[in-house]
C-alpha cells in the first residue's frame, strides 16, 4: 500500500511537468453586440429599456458583448452606425403618435447684430388633424413660435425662423414641438456670434452706380467694416484709410469680401489679384458690373453667355429677392454649378439674373442687374436687405487659415466629436521635397482652464487633418488649432441635458439586415426567436488539466498517507 500511494504521488508530479493539452470541439454560445442610439437622441431611453428587455430574456446560449467577433449585431431603433460582418438584427419598436425634429440648422457664424436664419425639419407620424406648437427658444425663453394643423398622418415641415442673438458668445438655441397628449419633442443647435465686423472692400476703377448705392448701403450697417477706393481718372482716387490704393496691392487676409464694379476698366494685375482673393484665400468676389459684359471679361471668370433685356416697365425679381430693375443681364445657361440668388419670369422660364458660383477655395457672385440701384427705394429696402444679405453670407464663408469644424458643437458629456482642421491653399510652400504647410497642433482648453493635446490625423485631401474626442465634462470649451503661431478656436458646448435631431438611421440598417440574412423585429421576444436559429459553428477548446491548483491536494493526501505509513512501520 505505501509503494502505490508512492505511485500515485510521483504521477502527479510527472504529469504536472509534462502538462498534456486535452482538445475537444464545442458549440460556443451566441455572443451580440447591441447597438443603441446616442445618449442624446431622443429615442435613447426607449432603446436601453428594450435593451434590459432583452438582457431579461437572455439563456446561457447567448450572451451578450462577448470577445472577439460578434455572431450578430443587434440594432435597436436610430441606432449607432457600426462596421461588421455579421447578421444584422432590428429591433424597430411599433411607430408612436408624434413629431421628430430632423434637422435645425444654423448658420456657422454670425457677427454681432446679424440676424440668425434657424432651419427646422419636422416629421409628423399619425398626427393628421392634430395641430403642433413650434417654438424656439434661447435660454428657455421663447423666441419665435408658429402653430401647424397636420394634414396626414406622415408629413414633414420645413420652416425657417429669423432671430438675432443677444452679444457675442455662444448660444445654445433650442427647438421645441408640442402637441396635446403627445410626447413633447426637441433638438438643440449652437450659434457663434462674433464681435468682429465683417470686412469688405469695395473698389471701382472708375466711377459705377451700381457699385456705389450697395457700398453705401453696406456703409449704412454696423455689421460690416467697408474700405473703399474709387478712381475718377487714373491719377486720381479718392479711398478709405484702410484701403489699398490699388487692387494689386490687396492684402487677401485685410478682407471677407471683394466688390468689384467698373469691369471693363481692370488691368491684368487687378485680375490677378481678385483671383487669388477668390481662388486661393477663399474669400468672396462680388462682381456688379454696369453694362453689357465683353467677352474677355466675362473669359476671365469662366461666366456663362448673358443677354441684355430692356424694360419699359421694371420688373421684381422672383424669390422675394428684392430686387427691381428696367435693363438687366440675363443668363442664357446656367449650368457649372451655378446657384440662383435672384431670377427674372420671363414666359414660362425662370431665367437667372444674381448668380453665385464657387470657385478655388472661394465663392463668386454675379450680378447682371444693372439698373437695381434706380429702384432702390421701392419694397421697404429690400434692396438693402437683399445686398446686405449676400455679402454677408459671402463674408462669413471666406476661409480663415486654418478653418475648424466640429461635429456636432454642442454634445452630451462622452459624444464622440469629430475635429476637422483644413489648412488654407496660401499657406503651402513648395520646396524640392513637396509641399508642405508646417506643423498643425490642436488642443481642447477645457473651461476650467486644463489643456489637452488632441492628436490630428491627416486626411483623405491635402491640408486636411481629421480627430475624434470624446466631449468632456459640462461647460463652454474651446478647441484650438495652431499653425505656425496662428491659432483657430472652435467652441465646444457640453451639458447634460443636449438633444440632438433624430438621425434616421432605420432605413439603412433595415438594408444591412435583408443584405446579411438577419431580420427586422418588433419586441425582444421576437429577436431572442430569431437568435436561436444562429449557427454559432463549433470551436476547439483546449485544456490543461494538470494546471489546476486541485491537484495539489490528492498530491499532498498521497505524500502524507505514505509518510504516515512508514512512520507506523517504524521507518523514517
Amino acid at each position: 500500500m505505501r509503494l502505490a500511494f508512492r505511485v500515485g504521488a510521483i504521477v502527479i508530479a510527472l504529469a504536472a511537468l509534462i502538462d498534456p493539452a486535452l482538445a475537444r470541439r464545442v458549440t460556443p454560445p451566441v455572443s451580440i453586440a447591441i447597438q443603441l442610439p446616442r445618449a442624446s437622441d431622443p429615442g435613447y431611453q426607449q432603446a436601453l429599456a428594450i435593451r434590459a428587455r432583452i438582457e431579461a430574456n437572455l439563456d446561457g446560449e447567448i450572451i451578450v458583448d462577448g470577445a472577439g467577433d460578434p455572431s450578430a449585431i443587434v440594432a435597436i431603433g436610430n441606432a449607432e452606425p457600426l462596421r461588421g460582418v455579421a447578421p444584422v438584427f432590428v429591433v424597430a419598436p411599433p411607430e408612436k403618435p408624434g413629431v421628430r425634429i430632423e434637422e435645425i440648422g444654423v448658420p456657422r457664424a454670425l457677427v454681432t447684430g446679424q440676424a440668425a436664419p434657424v432651419r427646422l425639419a419636422l416629421r409628423a407620424s399619425k398626427l393628421s388633424g392634430r395641430t403642433s406648437s413650434v417654438v424656439l427658444e434661447l435660454g428657455g425663453m421663447p423666441l419665435q413660435s408658429i402653430e401647424h394643423e397636420w394634414t396626414s398622418d406622415d408629413e414633414r415641415l420645413e420652416r425657417t425662423f429669423t432671430v438675432v442673438l443677444p452679444g457675442p458668445g455662444v448660444h445654445r438655441v433650442r427647438a421645441r414641438v408640442a402637441t396635446d397628449a403627445v410626447e413633447a419633442s426637441m433638438a438643440d443647435a449652437a450659434v457663434v456670434v462674433r464681435a468682429r465686423p465683417l470686412r469688405v472692400f469695395v473698389y471701382e476703377p472708375r466711377p459705377s452706380w451700381a457699385v456705389t448705392f450697395v457700398r453705401r448701403s453696406l456703409e449704412a450697417d454696423a455689421i460690416f467694416s467697408v474700405a473703399s477706393t474709387s478712381r475718377s481718372s487714373k491719377p486720381v482716387a479718392t479711398r478709405s484709410s484702410a484701403a489699398p490704393e490699388a487692387l494689386a496691392a490687396l492684402d487677401v487676409d485685410a478682407f471677407d469680401a471683394l466688390l468689384l464694379g467698373g469691369l471693363d476698366e481692370l488691368g491684368d494685375a487687378d485680375w490677378r489679384a481678385a483671383h487669388r482673393f477668390v481662388s486661393e484665400r477663399g474669400g468672396t468676389l462680388l462682381l456688379l458690373p454696369d453694362r453689357q459684359l465683353s467677352d474677355a471679361v466675362r473669359r476671365r471668370f469662366d461666366l456663362p453667355e448673358t443677354e441684355e433685356v430692356l424694360l419699359d416697365t421694371p420688373a421684381s425679381a422672383e424669390e422675394d429677392a428684392g430686387l427691381k430693375g428696367s435693363e438687366l443681364l440675363v443668363m442664357r445657361t446656367a449650368t457649372g454649378g451655378f446657384r440662383t440668388l435672384a431670377s427674372l419670369r420671363q414666359g414660362s422660364q425662370s431665367r437667372p439674373i444674381v448668380i453665385a458660383a464657387p470657385m478655388g477655395a472661394g465663392t463668386l457672385v454675379f450680378s447682371g442687374a444693372l439698373d437695381a440701384w434706380r429702384y432702390r427705394g421701392d419694397g421697404e429696402g429690400q434692396f438693402d436687405r437683399f445686398w446686405r444679405g449676400v455679402v454677408a453670407d459671402g463674408a462669413l464663408a471666406a476661409a480663415p487659415k486654418i478653418d475648424v469644424q466640429l461635429s456636432p458643437a454642442i454634445a452630451r458629456p462622452g459624444d464622440l466629436i469629430a475635429v476637422r482642421a483644413t489648412v488654407r491653399e496660401t499657406e503651402f510652400t513648395s520646396s524640392a521635397a513637396g509641399r508642405s504647410a508646417g506643423p498643425v497642433e490642436a488642443a481642447l482648453a477645457r473651461d476650467g482652464g486644463t489643456r489637452e493635446p488632441i492628436r490630428l490625423w491627416p486626411g483623405p485631401r491635402q491640408g486636411g487633418f481629421e480627430a475624434t474626442i470624446p466631449a468632456p465634462p459640462s461647460g463652454h470649451h474651446i478647441v484650438e488649432v495652431e499653425l505656425s503661431g496662428r491659432t483657430t478656436a472652435a467652441p465646444l458646448v457640453v451639458a447634460d441635458d443636449v438633444v440632438h435631431p433624430v438621425k434616421d438611421t432605420s432605413a439603412a440598417w433595415k438594408q444591412a439586415a435583408a443584405a446579411t440574412g438577419g431580420a427586422v423585429v418588433e419586441t425582444p421576444e421576437q429577436l431572442i426567436s430569431a437568435l436561436s436559429g444562429i449557427d454559432a459553428g463549433s470551436v476547439e477548446q483546449v485544456t490543461r488539466p494538470m494546471r489546476s491548483p486541485w491537484w495539489i491536494v490528492p498530491f499532498a493526501l498521497l505524500l502524507s498517507a505514505e509518510w504516515a505509513l512508514r512512520r507506523r512501520s517504524g521507518l523514517k
